[in-house]
């Protein structure tokens, strides 16, 4: 019995001693995996420092480039408004220069009508003499004058209405115009 019991005893420490390597192999392997879990968590979080580095930056550079755009847009807005000034200024020269001293209309076709002296008068309001300087009308035309009115928008016919039309589209505005 004796006998038998020393037998298992060492049976039972061959067997670990045989199970100690690979104990050591895996305590090894265990303490080699935590040291790259380590490792890696370092470098992740230089990761992460660099990314947060480049979005700042990135949205620096985004902030810059949008103040440039709206200095630009501004800029361009300002020249809108003083192109759209000039023509405003230049129509409404052009309108008190074509309008009919007689009617008070500005004519929607030609022949416009224009006496020795250059002042223009439309078509169902030309008579003998130039109702401004009172000179002999004769039968002088201004082509100037058709060109422009052919070029300009004109206003509805309508008092309620103060839309502008190019000449070709106002009589089918005014047809659906009350």
């Amino acid at each position: 019995r004796v006998l038998r019991s020393i037998n298992c005893l060492i049976h039972f420490y061959k067997r670990l001693d045989d199970k100690m390597p690979l104990k050591r192999k895996l305590k090894a392997l265990k303490g080699k995996i935590a040291e790259d879990e380590m490792k890696n968590q370092k470098e992740v979080a230089t990761l992460n420092i660099i990314i947060e580095e480049n979005e700042k930056l990135h949205q620096t550079q985004i902030e810059s480039l949008k103040a440039q755009h709206e200095k630009k847009l501004e800029a361009l807005k300002s020249n809108v408004n003083d192109v759209t000034g000039k023509l405003k200024h230049v129509f409404a020269q052009l309108s008190e220069t074509l309008e009919c001293p007689v009617c008070m209309e500005i004519p929607r076709g030609g022949p416009v009508y224009a006496c020795p002296n250059g002042h223009l008068v439309c078509k169902n309001c030309k008579s003998g003499s130039c109702p401004t300087c009172r000179v002999c009308m004769g039968n002088g035309k201004s082509l100037l004058a058709v060109t422009v009115i052919e070029n300009i928008e004109h206003r509805c016919k309508f008092v309620d209405c103060e839309e502008l039309f190019a000449v070709d589209k106002l009589d089918e505005h005014e047809r659906g115009c009350k």
